[in-house]
């Protein structure tokens, strides 16, 4: 473990520097407070992290942090704060950037992305009105090409910061949310899943199999008498005394978030022990009718899970499942239980969020095969006027491992009328083939992770429904020797970097055409 971990001050010191030298080019005064230097960090995830964190200092120098004139009218300090603040909570490293600026300026935001036709009149309206419309107004902000700036410089404008911060943080398992104050400032927090190797868990057996949980993240365990819950609807309500206020919680069952059709708590239903093994003795099961309920913090409120049985809370390693099995994102990684079984540790709160997502999904796939294309951010209805307008839309897929050169490439391409996904190595891109073999044209680099290009080439030339698709090789390699190895494999073009914009989009254009 101490191999693989380094202290975030290695980078939270870079940006330090990287402050400095934009107070001195912009001459906006800028002071960075850095916090929670000795937090360690897995070096695997450094360099993306890096560069999610330098993103969200530019946008906080830019768009948070007021100039000294605009910030005496408002009796503060002609001095910004940008504080970066690192802590371990639970299973998680989480990472706050907090500005002092005038915080987030809403009506521009909308504006901005109803002029960039992101989301209608109505649906801004609809947003404003959400009790914690953050995470709505955190998606637009992350959308390729957004921005509410009306200049464009080298530091802003270019509408790809947030969507860098995202996409970085989605590649080492992290989530992005935002708070925000109008002239008062605002936080970022950045949360790392599985970023320490070891944590107290707590395992429970359900439908006959077990599960474990990060303790941390568990505030207490409860066995309900059944009168303190109902049923509204479908769902289940558990009354539960949070101090001197009595709060309900909703309650979910362990075996039906994982639809392993076992619902039945009874003591009978629960597993025989095979005596060849130590048996996991447990802390609580059902007695009476009273079934155990981890109880966990949701947002400003609480939620519960049912479960068959607590067995015990102990200090286990949580090993990371490999890429090569994908594994939705409530899962942290497994562990081996004392009995020498292997078993998944669970992120309950996100297991729950999880449950909703299939019937969107499938909502989502049911419009791309009516139009074309994707569904709004926001899930209003599409008119048939703009389901034709769309319809004929062409998809390019872009693939390589630098999230800052697909986003550059995505703007071009977009801004001559195309539609982009992006994959972040071979592997990536064979797989989105796969699920989608009308798309018409790939753009791929040559170096990358886990499958380099002219892998990539070759796998895609030797399966029938891959073969055709054309390929255009985009990469810094720019000696006749890569070329003539493109060409061999089936590239159908060969550009080096830097490219000029025109000439891609002439020889895409021919492709297409």
């Amino acid at each position: 473990q101490q191999t693989r971990m380094m202290p975030i001050g290695n980078i939270l010191n870079r940006l330090a520097l990287i402050t400095q030298q934009l107070t001195n080019v912009y001459n906006k005064p800028v002071e960075i407070k850095l916090q929670g230097l000795e937090v360690l960090i897995d070096k695997a995830i450094a360099e993306s992290l890096y560069e999610a964190l330098l993103h969200l200092i530019r946008n906080a120098f830019a768009h948070g942090i007021e100039t000294p004139e605009v910030r005496r009218q408002h009796q503060k300090p002609e001095v910004g704060t940008i504080e970066v603040i690192a802590y371990n909570q639970g299973n998680r490293t989480v990472i706050e950037v907090v500005d002092d600026g005038a915080g987030l300026d809403v009506d521009r935001i909308f504006a901005s992305a109803i002029s960039q036709n992101l989301l209608t009149p109505g649906q801004a309206d609809s947003i404003k009105k959400l009790p914690q419309p953050e995470p709505k107004i955190l998606d637009l902000l992350c959308s390729p090409g957004m921005s509410t700036r009306d200049d464009v410089n080298d530091l802003a404008g270019r509408g790809i910061g947030l969507n860098v911060v995202r996409s970085q943080l989605q590649n080492i398992r992290g989530t992005l949310t935002l708070q925000s104050q109008p002239h008062r400032g605002t936080t970022f927090f950045l949360r790392i899943k599985g970023a320490l190797m070891s944590a107290r868990l707590l395992s429970c057996r359900a439908g006959g199999r077990v599960y474990t949980f990060v303790a941390n993240e568990i505030t207490q365990t409860l066995m309900p008498f059944a009168d303190q819950i109902k049923t509204i609807g479908d769902q289940k309500l558990l009354d539960w005394h949070n101090g001197e206020k009595l709060i309900s919680v909703p309650l979910y069952q362990l075996t039906n978030l994982f639809n392993d059709g076992v619902s039945n708590t009874s003591e009978s239903s629960l597993p025989v022990h095979d005596n060849d093994t130590p048996e996991l003795t447990p802390l609580l099961t059902p007695r009476q009718g009273r079934v155990p309920v981890l109880l966990l913090p949701k947002g400003d409120g609480f939620v519960g899970l049912q479960v068959d049985q607590v067995i015990e809370e102990q200090e286990l390693v949580i090993k990371p499942i490999p890429e090569a099995i994908p594994s939705p994102d409530y899962i942290y990684g497994c562990t081996v239980l004392a009995d020498g079984n292997m078993t998944l540790v669970i992120d309950g709160v996100a297991l729950i969020d999880y449950q909703d997502q299939p019937n969107t999904w499938q909502a989502e796939e049911a419009l791309v095969s009516f139009s074309g294309q994707e569904s709004p951010p926001f899930g209003d209805s599409v008119t048939t006027k703009t389901t034709l307008q769309v319809a004929s839309v062409t998809t390019i897929l872009i693939v390589d491992d630098s999230i800052t050169e697909r986003q550059k490439l995505s703007l071009v391409l977009q801004k001559s009328g195309y539609q982009v996904q992006q994959a972040k190595d071979g592997v990536d891109a064979i797989e989105q083939l796969q699920k989608n073999p009308s798309i018409p044209l790939v753009i791929c680099d040559l170096e990358m992770p886990r499958m380099t290009g002219f892998e990539f080439l070759s796998v895609t030339r030797q399966q029938a429904k891959l073969a055709k698709i054309p390929v255009v090789m985009l990469t810094s390699r720019g000696s006749n020797q890569y070329r003539q190895i493109a060409t061999s494999l089936g590239a159908i073009a060969y550009f080096t970097k830097p490219y000029l914009d025109y000439q891609l989009l002439s020889k895409v254009k021919e492709i297409l055409g």
